[in-house]
């Protein structure tokens, strides 16, 4: 197992055990932080989900990932940007003011008519948080809910975007032969 399948393996270990109990981590967020800007983006989404699953119940020990967080809003995958709306929105739910509003504004209101619903959701509900007048909001995130769609959200992630290319270890795929990558096993 190369490092980076265990990088991503023990994001994912992290995000359980933020799912199975937000205060178990609550004083890790600072060690958490640093690795959303990991290369592989199914670390990202899981250390992003991993957060606002902390910030659901202590939401002001985000404050220490806010500047990464604002980072990831233009991650070039969409669920992840989602996430780090959903977790900007609950550290802006405290009476503190996030760091550089104008600016995460700004972004909201761009990811706020994203394609993709679970930006959009997110991104609207971040934008209710931190009081901008905003249509339809949605509703803020839970465990149980983050918990149910989690694996249709990685299983997104993994879809082949129809580059060729394997969407874990990034080998040029052959056109013919079982959806499985030859390099890696991971199927796509």
């Amino acid at each position: 197992m190369s490092t980076s399948e265990t990088r991503e393996k023990l994001a994912k270990a992290l995000e359980h055990v933020a799912l199975g109990d937000p205060s178990r981590l609550r004083h890790q967020v600072d060690r958490l932080a640093p690795h959303l800007d990991d290369e592989r983006e199914l670390v990202r989404y899981h250390l992003t989900t991993a957060l606002v699953v902390i910030g659901t119940a202590h939401p002001a020990e985000l404050s220490v990932a806010e500047e990464r967080l604002r980072e990831r809003l233009d991650d070039d995958v969409p669920q992840i940007q989602g996430r780090a709306a959903a977790a900007l929105g609950l550290l802006g739910r405290l009476e503190a003011t996030l760091a550089e509003a104008e600016a995460v504004e700004t972004t909201l209101q761009s990811l706020a008519d994203a394609e993709t619903a679970f930006v959009t959701e997110r991104a609207r509900f971040a934008l209710d948080a931190l009081g901008a007048e905003f249509g339809d909001v949605a509703a803020a995130p839970t465990v149980d809910a983050i918990r149910a769609e989690t694996a249709d959200v990685v299983a997104d992630i993994r879809a082949p975007d129809g580059d060729g290319h394997c969407p874990h270890c990034g080998l040029e795929l052959p056109e013919n032969g079982p959806p499985m990558c030859p390099r890696c096993g991971g199927p796509y």
